[in-house]
């Protein structure tokens, strides 16, 4: 059972704007991480939650990877 949720209906605004989603291939670019990695840190509360996407593509909204970021600093 995953703790992921799809958000393949939801992925645009109340107004219709796209929301960006940033895949899990270029979270690990910006990173300068791997996968493995990316997941511990999730599982172990360290990390935003990552969201499924038309039942495959997984990733993060852009707002909450931007806040994530802003805290570590």
């Amino acid at each position: 059972m995953s703790n992921r949720q799809d958000i393949s209906k939801d992925i645009t605004t109340a107004s219709g704007a796209p929301i960006d989603i940033i895949p899990l291939a270029e979270m690990c670019r910006r990173l300068g991480k791997d996968r493995s990695t990316i997941w511990r840190w999730w599982h172990c509360g360290k990390f935003p939650r990552p969201w499924t996407i038309n039942g495959r593509t997984i990733g993060w909204f852009r707002h909450q990877y931007e806040a994530w970021l802003k805290a570590q600093q």
